[in-house]
């Protein structure tokens, strides 16, 4: 049993460094891509909030930099993630799209807060 775990948690792993490939090389224009995007969307959703980041001085590509760089593994409990990292594998390649909602879910459910 143990092989085929190995065997699976090697291909998972391996999957998810190819979709992410583009991510991490060349300067990390991909992560930063994901960013600004993060950040055109929330402007497009929630121009208030967007608004009162940016007075603030909080620019939403670069706050949300390390989410993308690890794909919310460090911001969310183990289970979470894991649930997550999960539902990213069922997507495929295009689990970036998804995880942007994602990441603009969180800066919204966080607005009372950020406010």
């Amino acid at each position: 049993v143990l092989r085929r775990v190995e065997a699976d948690t090697y291909w998972c792993a391996g999957k998810v460094l190819g979709w992410t490939q583009d991510h991490f090389v060349n300067g990390l224009e991909g992560v930063h891509g994901i960013g600004v995007r993060v950040a055109a969307l929330l402007e497009a959703v929630d121009a208030e909030l967007a608004d009162h980041l940016m007075d603030s001085g909080v620019m939403v590509s670069q706050s949300t930099f390390q989410w993308h760089y690890c794909l919310l593994c460090r911001e969310l409990p183990p289970a979470h993630a894991l649930r997550l990292w999960d539902t990213y594998l069922s997507i495929g390649a295009g689990f970036t799209d998804f995880h942007i909602y994602v990441s603009l879910a969180i800066i919204l459910h966080l607005k009372p807060m950020l406010m």
